[in-house]
């Protein structure tokens, strides 16, 4: 990954306020010293400011003026990166073997995806309704197919899923931010899913959120995490 494509990849996490994910992607993708040092104090000032937040403890304005001074200074620091700063990649150019499994129950969803993630690229996908078995969750990423109103599609089986198998990597297939992701005190587990569950709002953006998830996996055992 160039620093170019680091850079991009944090601020757009910054931007849909996915802070922890973004520190996260940051502690995984840079060299040891002292930028990642100073990115791994500024995560934790900003998980103390959301503990203290949903302990009552900061009053709102308090904790959206001090956030966004954590969010200014992630703003300057990611800017004063260097490339020496970061890991050398891991290439994708030569194809996707991580096991993908697909859970969608509408068949014209179904077809859309399947010609979408192309064998070529994706090379380890597979298609199952939900419920599936224990077996079948021996994968590294899952794409769940939220569908309105459709038995085991609903937001809940997501996050029932997400909850069951907490070591999983998720694609979020949906037009809507799903309410178990909006951070804020009435749902306390939101960073938790946050750090989990990678929402795709459209075809045109799945194929990326499920390069985003693989990359994010191999950085990871790259540092034999």
């Amino acid at each position: 990954m160039t620093l170019t494509n680091l850079q991009e990849k944090i601020r757009g996490l910054i931007v849909q306020d996915r802070l922890d994910l973004a520190f996260q992607e940051l502690n995984a993708s840079l060299e040891n010293g002292q930028p990642r040092d100073e990115f791994i104090q500024l995560a934790r000032k900003h998980k103390k400011l959301q503990k203290d937040f949903d302990l009552g403890l900061l009053k709102t304005e308090d904790f959206n003026l001090k956030d966004s001074r954590v969010v200014k200074s992630l703003f300057s620091m990611l800017d004063d990166l260097q490339e020496a700063d970061i890991k050398a990649d891991l290439d994708l150019s030569r194809g996707i073997f991580e096991k993908i499994l697909v859970l969608v129950g509408d068949k014209a969803v179904h077809a859309e995806i399947q010609a979408l993630l192309h064998p070529d690229t994706f090379k380890n996908v597979a298609f199952a309704s939900h419920p599936v078995s224990e077996e079948a969750l021996a994968v590294d990423v899952l794409v769940f197919c939220h569908q309105r109103g459709q038995a085991g599609y609903e937001e809940a089986d997501c996050r029932a899923l997400v909850d069951a198998h907490p070591g999983l990597l998720y694609v979020l297939f949906t037009p809507d931010l799903l309410g178990f992701l909006r951070p804020g005190p009435e749902n306390p587990k939101a960073e938790f899913y946050r750090a989990r569950v990678n929402p795709a709002n459209s075809y045109m953006t799945l194929p990326a959120r499920l390069r985003e998830a693989i990359d994010y996996l191999r950085l990871k055992r790259g540092l034999g995490v």
